[in-house]
Formats: structure tokens, sequence, C-alpha cells
């Protein structure tokens, strides 16, 4: 049985740059290096260790390479060439000295779908984040942690519990980010966390779970979910909430709410989202405090903001903090090196969205008010519909922020499908103002017209990789339909998402919809989601 083990590392140079791979049986020692573009040369040593390295050179074909994600000197292109002389090197095709290499040492191999688990063999968990990360949502290959015995987890899994942690890593975490791989927190945050504490790695035992088993809710997910709360409870007792006690147990809480999220709960998510409300609270000094926490600390902050403003019941009660809060938090972070893979591009709209949110709240307050006069009372609409024209301005004239736009230009998604994510979520917050502050009904021409800007975005990346963020706007193009041909076509456009998609909020947004359609018939009125997802008994949460 081959015992690969393979090592990674660059050392940039004006030139080229130098790879060093270990392949082969039980005593492997060859390495290669790239001498020029699209040519390899393997040296390879076989089991009698006296035996002196054969180089052996070959040419990669054009259309070889090209297969290779990101090239042949990236790191994805890089292990796929690994795949061609694991499949190849047996024991009974070695290289003998002056030997031509075997003749199935070719390139049918070079796509192989499987790549020996032992590959992880000498890696420590840097490595294994480099070469998890250089794995893309749609590579055809994923690399099994656990089978690493250098990578040692806090508690014993059985084959089973493993597969479900795996399929967390393989598969969960790639689905639900919409940024380039190497920036996907959901695994160069959360991976680390699990490889040390008990409560992170629960938690995505039982994401995995639960998707590995279709999204059917068991007793054992249910069970990891406990286990981690205990964990958290229990190392509060323990240790007191010192820092890193706070930053895992926030992160629990974060996971458990994605998970919950991801999955179209309607009421589990938000108790998870108190919680870590009450966690900051009590750690004292406010949302701010996550500052305190470096790169988790942010990227956290960016996760609790978003779930926070994109909530059904944020309108009737406001955000737990003020969007200046989320703001400043989210300010700190604008040299590039952290990135949300829920939210990607369109943060700073997230933002703007928050303060419509919290408008709407403020719209509610002065409607319901018995305490003040008329005067105060259209002082008070007047400073907030005021406050509604600055926002929209705000929302048409706001841009990427330069660090993102770099960050997706060098990532392996088409920058055209963020940019078109970005201009619908402008379109989507412009009639959310217009109907949940001004109250203007959908067949109000000025909707109308941004609703058909909205489809011709919808269109473009409805079956694209950021598919996963359109659930808020799909349900805001929803009640902005009057004909009944463009409520068909929405309805559609949602029905091709619920079969590719792998999330459930859409399934329950499109319930909104159909429910909104029935109250609205000819789009006269304007009716709030927000208050159907209340009487339903919903806390819906839009954010996947």
């Amino acid at each position: 049985m081959s015992a690969t083990q393979c090592a990674y590392y660059k050392n940039q140079r004006k030139v080229s740059r130098k790879i060093r791979f270990s392949v082969g049986l039980a005593y492997p020692k060859p390495h290669r290096e790239l001498h020029k573009e699209n040519q390899v040369v393997l040296k390879v040593r076989s089991q009698d260790q006296n035996q002196t390295l054969v180089p052996i050179s070959y040419d990669i074909p054009d259309d070889a390479s090209h297969g290779m994600k990101g090239g042949i000197l990236s790191p994805v292109g890089s292990l796929d060439i690994i795949r061609w002389p694991q499949n190849a090197l047996t024991a009974d095709s070695m290289i003998p000295n002056g030997g031509a290499y075997p003749k199935d040492f070719d390139l049918a191999s070079l796509k192989s779908p499987s790549l020996s688990p032992s590959v992880l063999y000498s890696l420590n968990e840097n490595e294994v984040l480099d070469l998890w990360k250089a794995s893309p949502v749609r590579s055809p290959f994923h690399l099994p942690l656990y089978d690493s015995p250098r990578v040692v987890l806090p508690i014993a899994l059985n084959e089973t519990e493993m597969s479900y942690f795996d399929y967390y890593c393989s598969h969960v975490a790639n689905e639900i980010s919409i940024v380039p791989g190497e920036l996907n927190y959901f695994l160069k945050v959360f991976l680390p966390m699990a490889l040390k504490n008990e409560g992170v790695l629960a938690c995505l035992i039982a994401w995995g779970c639960i998707f590995k088993n279709n999204k059917s809710r068991t007793t054992i997910d249910e069970l990891w979910i406990q286990r981690a709360m205990l964990y958290v409870k229990k190392s509060q007792e323990t240790h007191g909430l010192t820092g890193e006690v706070f930053l895992t147990s926030f992160a629990c809480y974060m996971i458990l709410v994605c998970l919950e999220v991801s999955v179209g709960d309607t009421d589990a998510w938000s108790r998870f989202l108190t919680c870590g409300y009450d966690l900051i609270n009590s750690f004292g000094r406010g949302f701010a405090v996550l500052e305190n926490f470096s790169t988790e600390g942010h990227l956290l902050a960016d996760n609790f903001a978003y779930f926070d403003i994109l909530a059904s019941q944020s309108h009737d009660n406001g955000t737990y903090y003020g969007v200046e809060e989320y703001a400043d938090t989210h300010n700190t972070n604008q040299d590039g090196t952290m990135f949300d893979s829920l939210q990607g591009c369109i943060r700073p709209l997230i933002l703007k969205l928050g303060d419509v949110v919290n408008l709407v709240r403020n719209m509610k307050l002065i409607r319901e008010a018995n305490d003040i006069t008329d005067d105060q009372r259209v002082s008070m609409l007047t400073s907030v519909l005021e406050r509604a024209t600055e926002l929209d301005l705000e929302v048409e004239n706001s841009k990427l922020n330069a660090s993102d736009f770099d960050n997706l230009v060098r990532g392996d998604v088409p920058l055209e499908h963020h940019l078109t994510l970005f201009e619908l979520f402008q379109l989507a917050i412009q009639i959310h103002l217009r109907q949940a502050v001004r109250r203007l009904p959908p067949i109000v021409p000025e909707i109308q017209c941004l609703l058909y800007r909205m489809k011709s975005c919808l269109k473009v990346i409805i079956n694209s990789s950021v598919k996963s963020s359109l659930c808020f706007p799909l349900l805001i193009a929803g009640l902005s339909c009057v004909k009944q041909t463009d409520r068909d076509e929405i309805r559609g456009l949602i029905n091709a998402l619920i079969s590719r998609y792998e999330f459930s909020s859409i399934n329950k947004a499109m319930l909104v919809l159909e429910e909104v359609w029935r109250l609205n018939m000819d789009g006269a009125i304007c009716v709030d989601w927000f208050k159907i997802t209340k009487q339903f008994g919903w806390r819906l949460n839009l954010g996947r």
C-alpha cells in the first residue's frame, strides 16, 4: 500500500518557483523541478535507498495544463501532477537506473478523481490548510484531513463521524462561500479552530452530518449540537470567560447560526444569535471587543452583523447593535487580508441595508407613539424621509472596496458575477427602501423600472457560484411583481435555484411570496414580507 508523502513550499524568484514533492512507496524521495513552462523533470528513487536519482523529463501538453485549475504552477495544478506518477509508480513499475519511464506513466491519470489520503502524511496544520485552500469548490478531488497521522483532533472520532467532518470540509464549506477558495474562512478560520477545540469540531461535524444526510435532521446531529453547547458551558465554568474561551464560544454560536439558516430553520438560529449577543455583552466593551481578536474577531463580527441585518425580526426590533458599530469594526478591515465568505464584495451594501432596517423600525415607533403631538409626529416623519433620501443616494453611489476588488480579480470566479451581484443588491435595497419606508406599492412605475433591472441581473447569476447570496434579492424582486408573467418568471427563477441550491431558506421565501401575491393581487398595496413571516410564526433569515 502506498505511503505517499507530499510537502509543498514556494520560493518566489524573478523567473520561477521551485516546488518539491515526495512521491513513491516506502521510502519516497523524489522531487520535481519546473525547468520551463509546461515541462517537468521528475527524479524518482525506488525502495532501494542506494539507487541514484534518475531524472525523467516529460512535457505536459497545453490542453492538459489548461485543465489544471490555476495552471501548472498553481497548488492545485501541482497536486494534479502528483496523481500522474502516484498512479503509475507501483512496485512493478519503479524506474530503474537508466531505465525508461513505464508505459502507463502517461496523461491518462492526470485528471484522476482520487488522490491518496496519505498525501497529508507529513503536513502540519498550515500545510493542510494550504492544500485545502488550493482545492476550490468544484475541484475534482479533496483531501481527507483525518487520514493524516500528524493531525490530531481534540476528540476521537469513528469512521462515520470522520465522514461527517470530511463532508463539511470538502463540500459544505465550499458551497456556502462565494469568495475565492484561499479566502474562505469556513476553512481558513474554523478548520484550525476545530483542530484544537472540541466545541468547534462538534459544530462542524453536526453541519456535515445534516448535509451528508440530504439536510434531514436526525438525533445524531442534534446530539453533536448539544455536545458543542455543553462544551461551551463547561469551558466557561472551568476557565472563566477568558479571551480564548470567548472567541471559541462565539465561533460556536456563529457556526450554529449559519448551520441553522442554511437548512431553512425559522427559530433556532435566532436563539444562537442571541447567545452570541449575550456573550459579547458579558465579555464587556460592546461589539467593538471583537476588534481585539485580529482576523478571527473581524470575520466573526462581519458574520454576526450580516445575519442580524438580514433577520426578519430586525425590522420590528432593530439590529442588536447600531449599524455605526458594525461599520466601525468593518472599516478596520480594509487591508484585503480578510474577506467575509458570506458577503464577498457586498459588505458595504449590507451595512446600508442595516440602515434601511433601522429606518423601518423608526417608522413603526413613530406610527405607534401615542404620547406625541401631531407636530412632533410630522417632524419625526420628515426626518426619517430625509434620511431615506440620503440613504437612497448612498446606495446608488456605492462602490466596491478597492481591497475587495483586488481579491476578486485574483479569484477563480468571473468578476462579472460579483459585479452583477453588487448591482443586484443596490437595486434590491433601493426597492426595499421605497416599499418598507416610503410605503410605495409595487404598481408604482419607479419600482417597476427597478424590478426590470433586477430581473436582468438575476438571469446573469442565477446559475453562478454566487447564487447562494440570492435569497434576499429574489424575495424583493418577487414582492415587486404585479403582472402574472413577472410573477411566473420570478417563480421560475426560484424553482431553478431550488433545484441546484444546497440551502433551504429560499423555499421559505417562496412561501412568503405566494402569500404576498395572494394578498396583493393587483400590486396596489404595500405588503411587508417581515410581517408575513411573523404571522407564520417564523424568524426568517435571508442570509442563505
